[in-house]
């Protein structure tokens, strides 16, 4: 039995999106698009990718939702500050300014490239291990406050300086095609996979602090 509440949202949501032309099924039972819980009946994840939705998207009274896939659509602006279990989110190829997160601290995997984004603050998702947010226009990141960061693509954006030094379990990293001058890394580090501009000087922190 599908969680009544769930049930209401979902086909709200359905709805409203398909007026404005979006190709999303209104079958809630198909499981390429929607995963539902066998026990409790909530709705775990979703995933619209490639079924231009257009505009804002909210996923606001769906509280138990996992994972989210909405890349390759048009969505200008995305509210999931309801969805604290969430998990993983793509919302990868739209068209967002901005991405608030701050009410996702279970979030471990996110994936927001290609988008229009000047400012990412992950400053309350201890948990993030995986972060894609190359082809963006962001001109800082910190990830001090994540210390469980293994996967790092921050391609074509707009960094002039780095600073990973909190970072000691990254694995790979990908800076590429940006204004970076500075790299700030830990050391020791356990990164197997680092890829950068040829003029960037790489800075090494001894137990994490800088001197």
């Amino acid at each position: 039995m599908k969680n009544k509440a769930d049930v209401k949202a979902l086909n709200i949501l359905i709805e409203r999106l398909q007026k404005k032309g979006a190709s999303i099924s209104e079958n809630i039972k198909d499981d390429s698009e929607y995963f539902w819980d066998d026990f409790s009946g909530r709705l775990l994840g979703i995933n619209w990718s490639f079924k231009y939705i257009v505009g804002p998207i909210s996923f606001a009274g769906l509280g138990a939702l996992k994972r989210i896939d909405i890349s390759v659509n048009d969505i200008t602006s995305l509210d999931i500050t309801q969805n604290k279990e969430l998990v993983f989110l793509d919302c990868s190829v739209n068209r967002l300014k901005e991405l608030d997160i701050t009410g996702n601290g279970n979030l471990e995997q996110l994936k927001c490239l290609d988008n229009d984004l000047i400012r990412l603050e992950t400053f309350a998702n201890p948990l993030l291990n995986s972060v894609e947010c190359d082809e963006n226009k962001l001109r800082k990141l910190d990830f001090s406050a994540n210390p469980c960061l293994k996967y790092l693509w921050c391609d074509d954006n707009n960094l002039i300086k780095l600073n990973l030094s909190k970072n000691k379990n990254l694995v790979r990293l990908s800076c590429e095609y940006n204004n970076l001058k500075i790299l700030f890394l830990p050391e020791p580090n356990r990164i197997i996979d680092l890829q950068t501009d040829e003029n960037v000087k790489i800075m090494r922190i001894i137990d994490n602090e800088e001197e």
